[in-house]
């Protein structure tokens, strides 16, 4: 690896570890403040989307990739060369973000929707019966 590959991956870890540190302030605050009568941003928009916190950290990951784009593609067009690099970093730090956000998303929105196409999924978690201990009991094949 030589020296701009490693630039260029500690760009993109440092936008993925931005995502992650803004997914850890939300659930910290949930999880130490919350008041249950005001939620927001822990909110359910719908039972197979991920939770408003989460789509909030996803929607803050792409400016930073859209708006590194655009400095590139000016500083392309305007043939400003510190532009032009100022926006490839930028980009490279919300392609980062991007990264660690959208399989986040993913991941949420698969359990979620998974889950709710369990039967007796619908059972809230307190009420359902743990499964039956089973001991002293051996099954050959």
């Amino acid at each position: 690896m030589d020296k701009k590959e490693v630039e260029d991956f500690l760009i993109r870890f440092g936008g993925a570890m931005t995502g992650a540190i803004e997914d850890s302030a939300f659930e910290c605050y949930y999880k130490a403040f919350v008041d249950p009568a005001r939620p927001f941003p822990f909110l359910d928009l719908n039972p197979n989307l991920p939770p408003l916190d989460d789509l909030i950290v996803g929607g803050l990951s792409i400016p930073p990739w859209v708006i590194g784009t655009f400095m590139e593609d000016d500083g392309k067009n305007r043939g400003d060369m510190k532009e032009q690099e100022a926006g490839k970093q930028i980009r490279k730090f919300g392609e980062g973000n991007v990264c660690y956000s959208v399989p986040l998303l993913i991941y949420t929105t698969l359990i979620r929707a998974t889950k709710s196409s369990i039967p007796g999924s619908s059972i809230p978690p307190a009420t359902r019966q743990p499964a039956p201990a089973i001991s002293g009991q051996v099954i050959k094949f």
